[in-house]
C-alpha cells in the first residue's frame, strides 16, 4: 500500500493505492471511525479531521471472497499548532 502524503495536515486529501495485482475486492479501513470503503477500487482517498496517528488497514480478496492479503500502514495527521516532535 502506498500512502501520499503519509504525514498530512488536517483537512488534506490523503491518497491510498493498493498494490495487489491479483486482487479483485478491496476493503479499506481508514482508522478514523469513518465507514469502510470497499469495492474494486485500488485507489481511494480520505480526509482526516483530527490530529493523530491512524492505522490504515487494507484487506484484499479474490473474486470468490478468499482473503488474498492484509496490510496495515500508519498515517500521521498534524496541524501547525500541534506538530509531531
Amino acid at each position: 500500500m502506498l500512502i501520499t502524503p503519509s504525514v498530512a495536515p488536517i483537512g488534506t486529501i490523503v491518497n491510498f493505492i493498493g498494490q495487489a495485482p491479483n486482487g479483485d475486492f478491496f476493503e479499506w479501513n481508514m482508522g478514523d471511525g469513518s465507514a469502510l470503503q470497499s469495492g474494486n477500487k485500488k485507489v481511494v482517498q480520505n480526509i482526516y479531521q483530527r490530529t493523530g496517528v491512524y492505522d490504515v488497514t487494507l484487506n484484499v480478496r479474490t473474486a470468490k471472497g478468499e482473503m488474498k492479503n492484509q496490510v496495515s500502514r500508519k498515517v500521521y495527521v498534524t496541524d501547525a499548532n500541534s506538530p509531531f516532535a
